[in-house]
């Protein structure tokens, strides 16, 4: 897999071999690699979110700072 920034976003390719077409045929008909592949970068969405979300309500951030004369 190979990770590229495209102006503010990142291209994530992943690439995989088969001897043939009727190889790749058959691991996607028999493990459903497909799908595997699809449940994979959905999680990868997932944990990418967490990792960027606040680890707080930026507002009570905000408001705490506030009561106690910050600025």
């Amino acid at each position: 897999a190979t990770f590229e920034a495209v102006s503010t976003k990142t291209l994530l390719t992943m690439r995989m071999e088969f001897p043939s077409a009727a190889d790749r045929d058959r691991v996607v008909k028999e493990y459903g690699a497909d799908k595997g592949l699809a449940q994979t970068l959905a999680r990868l969405g997932e944990h990418l979110a967490k990792q960027m979300a606040p680890k707080w309500p930026m507002s009570r951030d905000v408001q705490q700072s506030q009561s106690r004369g910050e600025q």
